[in-house]
């Protein structure tokens, strides 16, 4: 009797700890991405506790998956590529790991109603905006420039407001970076603004100086008349070196389960051709 009162009154062991796997997301896609995204990876993983957290640049994400703060992160390719390369910041993210390549994205570069600009050297001397300092947009944008050797007169604006000094005819052209198709540049196209249509061989330029660019066509429902060809950087699923190869891989298959509901969430993700994804650098 007395060993049973014993057993009886013993201290209950507390729950085995949980990993933690912690995915950056953009502040604009959390409220898009949190809710699924969490219900897929917390079911492939029961025994992780999977949390979010918020980065507003590819610079972030990079420091972030370096110094083990995040373990997976969406990641444009050039973004990734130059980090990896040391060619970002002057600091080489070498912890940066491919997993699969996702959706296109593509750079457009939208010229003033009325403007003279017909090809992207009549860009030079210019008044240019290459979105926010430190975006994938400037990145981008100012790879695309140095590649070609046209120099502009540069500011950085975020795209709201280089949108209206645009309208006002305070800009000449403004560089946006955007998910397909470009819903949000409807406003100034309906204005007079317009899609610059890059030609094939300043595409191919700059696909030989940075192998991560690659050309795309924008339908002519959304450029206008014609159709217009412009370059894209590949949205990225990367992780971080030393993450365990199991949970990468349980990662992996979660997500292109919940593809086609993430699709329906995230229209950008609709772009993909699953049959891509093993093509990430």
């Amino acid at each position: 009797v007395m060993f049973v009162a014993s057993a009886c009154t013993q201290k209950k062991l507390p729950p085995a700890a949980r990993d933690t796997l912690t995915v950056s997301l953009l502040p604009q896609q959390i409220p898009l991405l949190e809710a699924p995204l969490m219900s897929a990876l917390s079911a492939a993983l029961p025994a992780v506790n999977v949390r979010f957290v918020e980065q507003s640049s590819g610079i972030e994400y990079s420091m972030a998956l370096q110094s083990g703060n995040a373990d997976i992160a969406l990641l444009y390719s050039d973004t990734a590529y130059l980090a990896f390369a040391g060619e970002l910041d002057g600091r080489r993210y070498d912890q940066l790991r491919g997993v699969a390549e996702l959706d296109p994205v593509p750079l457009y570069i939208i010229v003033r109603g009325g403007s003279s600009i017909r090809t992207v050297d009549d860009l030079r001397g210019q008044r240019v905006s290459l979105g926010a300092r430190g975006s994938s947009t400037a990145l981008t944008g100012g790879i695309a420039l140095e590649a070609l050797g046209i120099t502009v007169t540069t500011s950085h604006e975020s795209y709201p407001e280089a949108a209206a000094k645009l309208s006002e005819g305070a800009l000449d052209a403004v560089f946006a970076i955007g998910n397909y198709p470009p819903n949000r540049f409807q406003e100034v196209l309906r204005h007079g603004a317009r899609i610059l249509s890059l030609s094939e061989p300043t595409i191919a330029r700059l696909h030989r100086r940075h192998p991560f660019v690659r050309g795309i066509v924008i339908p002519r429902t959304e450029s206008g008349d014609t159709p217009a060809l412009t370059i894209a950087v590949d949205r990225l699923l990367v992780c971080r070196s030393g993450l365990d190869e199991r949970v990468v891989y349980e990662v992996t298959k979660a997500f292109f389960k919940a593809l086609p509901d993430l699709s329906l969430i995230y229209a950008p993700l609709r772009q993909m051709n699953a049959e891509d994804a093993p093509a990430t650098p």
